[in-house]
């Protein structure tokens, strides 16, 4: 939990530099106190039980995933291959309550982890385009 650390001078054994851990910014021990638990270092035996069993959950859930896919995939004609996409507009159909804290929630995901957030924003950008794209055109005339 604590990196306190000391530079010695090797010829007359003396101090020269000292890093307190109390003195870090909290920022600073976060991220160290985070990458501990993620190492499985912060809490023992049940930091890594608790690791190993999220690794568990994880692959169930993929291969769960893949077995619900395998059992309502399309089995006949050329046209079903790749299957139905969604229809457009599916979100209007979702209750008030449950939309608000999604853009909240995707946007602090966004600003912590870049890389879990550029998947996102693309897909927002390539929806949108195909949505404008395909929006029927009013004739002034």
């Amino acid at each position: 939990m604590r990196q306190d650390a000391i530079a010695l001078n090797t010829t007359g054994l003396s101090v020269t530099d000292t890093s307190c851990f109390a003195d870090w910014p909290i920022g600073a021990k976060l991220a160290r106190w985070g990458i501990n638990a993620h190492l499985g270092l912060l809490f023992g035996i049940a930091n890594q039980v608790a690791l190993a069993t999220l690794a568990l959950l994880l692959l169930t859930l993929t291969f769960l995933g893949y077995r619900m896919w395998w059992q309502r995939r399309p089995r006949h004609g050329p046209a079903l291959r790749m299957g139905r996409p969604m229809p457009r507009g599916g979100w209007r159909h979702v209750a008030s309550p449950a939309l608000v804290p999604l853009p909240l929630f995707t946007i602090a995901i966004g600003w912590f982890l870049p890389l879990l957030g550029i998947t996102p924003a693309a897909f927002l950008v390539i929806d949108a385009s195909i949505g404008a794209a395909r929006r029927p055109r009013s004739s002034d005339c």
